[in-house]
């Protein structure tokens, strides 16, 4: 019983840090759409979107592998 309240709460922890990395995702979306006058800040923006999105995806396989489901917000 104590392993799978375990997986439950490092499930629940990964999935928090999804909705952080979405969270991020969005903000710096944002940012670069507002940078329009600055090539350079767009493309670090960009760039900070997408290494996000790399780390939520690594998140979510994690979650996949310990058996759970990854939130959807």
């Amino acid at each position: 019983m104590e392993m799978n309240d375990n997986r439950n709460e490092l499930v629940s922890t990964l999935n928090d840090l999804v909705k952080i990395n979405q969270d991020r995702i969005e903000g710096y979306r944002k940012a670069q759409d507002q940078a329009k006058e600055n090539p350079e800040l767009q493309a670090l923006f960009a760039q900070k979107a997408q290494q996000s999105e790399g780390f939520s995806n690594d998140l979510k396989s994690s979650i996949s592998n310990l058996g759970g489901e990854f939130a959807t917000e």
